[in-house]
């Protein structure tokens, strides 16, 4: 028994090590709109919990929407996407692996908030729809 305690202890610590070990990860903003609602204004908020650089972005939709994210770290709309934020112009996808311009590293335990610039749901869609920013980043 103690054998089998011992060697599950091992396994534990290889668990733990390899997970602390993961650099690359997703932050995902999720937004809900419908045609004919004020969109624009900070619609999302969250804490960094550590440390990391972005590399990429991903914004989605279910539908042909016209929409322009802007990420900010602190509350005084310090925009960390320079003059390139994420948009969608009458599209369903979009992505940058580039970033030009884009402050991309985040400290452990900034916060970022996402302010909708603009935003444009056709008045003749029924259901609302769903936009998802993805921003994919490697830990430092």
């Amino acid at each position: 028994i103690e054998t089998d305690v011992a060697a599950a202890e091992t396994d534990i610590d290889t668990l733990e090590t390899a997970v602390t070990e993961i650099k690359i990860g997703e932050i995902v903003f999720t937004l809900f709109c419908n045609s004919g609602n004020n969109l624009t204004g900070v619609r999302g908020i969250l804490r960094v919990p550590f440390a990391c650089t972005i590399t990429d972005y991903y914004l989605l939709a279910n539908k042909n929407v016209s929409v322009v994210i802007d990420i900010w770290k602190d509350t005084d709309a310090d925009s960390i996407t320079a003059s390139a934020p994420p948009t969608l112009t009458g599209a369903a996808k979009a992505k940058d692996t580039t970033l030009t311009g884009w402050t991309k590293t985040i400290a452990a335990d900034d916060i970022l908030y996402f302010n909708v610039d603009s935003a444009t749901v056709s008045a003749t869609e029924a259901a609302p729809a769903i936009i998802s920013l993805t921003l994919k980043y490697e830990r430092t």
